[in-house]
């Protein structure tokens, strides 16, 4: 989420306690850990500036294509699926103002709160490792850099792991055409 002009201090908050949300589990996201670990970090932070958590989107792993189990919700589930390394998730907090409903548009892509209020989304892919998370997306603006100089999508291919390349792939996609 970015803020476009002067926004209010609700919004301010919002945007801030759903970022933080989202490094709270990032920092969870180490081999050993479970999936409700980090469910449980984003609730924490979202319940305590009061915020509304979307219960219909999540975080997902990725691999080989873009939304691949396991499902990462945005608050506890009791979720025991542990963490190995080399797992790569989205997590993807979504935060509201409001209520936690949301509700899709006619258009059946817009997504909206059911009582109209803000939302927010942060998101970062993570790679597990026995060590620190490492954050799979901070290295694509590198990449993206990479890309457009070499105008040649194989040779990003050969730095990025499989298990990344249709992240990359998808990145360059919403980048390049939006």
């Amino acid at each position: 989420s970015y803020a476009v002009g002067n926004i209010s201090e609700g919004k301010k908050l919002l945007m801030k306690a759903t970022e933080e949300a989202l490094m709270a589990g990032i920092s969870k996201m180490r081999a050993g850990n479970v999936l409700d670990d980090i469910s449980g970090a984003v609730e924490d932070v979202a319940n305590s500036y009061k915020m509304g958590i979307v219960r219909q989107y999540g975080g997902h792993g990725v691999g080989h294509v873009m939304h691949e189990d396991p499902f990462l919700f945005n608050y506890r589930v009791g979720d025991q699926t542990l963490i190995k390394s080399g797992m790569v998730i989205a997590i993807e907090p979504m935060l509201n103002l409001g209520c936690d409903e949301v509700v899709v548009l006619d258009d059946k892509w817009s997504v909206v709160t059911k009582d109209g209020k803000p939302s927010a989304h942060f998101e970062h892919t993570v790679l597990a490792t026995d060590g620190d998370p490492i954050l799979m997306t901070t290295n694509l603006f590198f990449l993206f850099s990479f890309y457009i100089k070499t105008k040649d999508s194989s040779i990003i291919t050969n730095y990025c792991c499989n298990s990344c390349r249709s992240i990359t792939t998808y990145t360059f996609y919403t980048i390049l055409t939006y």
